[in-house]
């Protein structure tokens, strides 16, 4: 079993030390994030400048089939669709619910017992527990409230926007 550090005899100046370097680490990691974002938003615009013009042909080739199969129906009977060297185009037969209205269509299917019609999804709300347990009095097997310090850190992000923080600058 790994031991415990025993960090007694360091100094605040040793912790103020050791944040300054999680954050010098943090703040690197910000930054080279940034960098692969703005190359990720770079050629992704260059990917959609190089894709119009391809897009505005598909687009109008597809309306021009969508507005010639619509037409001609008797030429897509059997077969239904037309194959080709790139593929096939013709009709094809499709079923879809539209519901426009779900809770009613809800409260429908409960009533009506359809359990094989929906689904049901189950959370547990922290807060609510937290309020019975502590004002109520309650308990509930498989948690408990904790409270106490809890040791938290914060980097300040605006530093990941400057070449390189500055080294214990604002060391009060």
């Amino acid at each position: 079993m790994p031991r415990i550090a025993d960090t007694r005899t360091l100094t605040l100046d040793d912790a103020r030390g050791q944040f300054e370097s999680l954050a010098r680490a943090q703040i690197r990691i910000w930054k080279r994030q940034a960098a692969f974002d703005d190359r990720v938003a770079a050629l992704k615009s260059k990917l959609d400048a190089d894709n119009q013009e391809d897009a505005a042909a598909v687009a109008a080739a597809a309306g021009f089939l969508r507005e010639y199969i619509l037409a001609n129906k008797d030429q897509f009977v059997k077969p239904r669709k037309v194959k080709t060297p790139f593929g096939t185009f013709g009709l094809e037969t499709e079923k879809e619910l539209e519901i426009q209205d779900e809770q009613a269509l809800l409260q429908e299917l409960m009533d009506r017992g359809y359990e094989d019609c929906m689904a049901v999804t189950r959370k547990i709300l922290k807060k609510p527990i937290t309020a019975r347990i502590e004002e109520e009095g309650e308990s509930f097997p498989g948690c408990r409230v904790l409270e106490g310090d809890v040791v938290k850190y914060k980097v300040d992000r605006s530093l990941a926007d400057e070449p390189e923080p500055a080294a214990a600058a604002a060391a009060q």
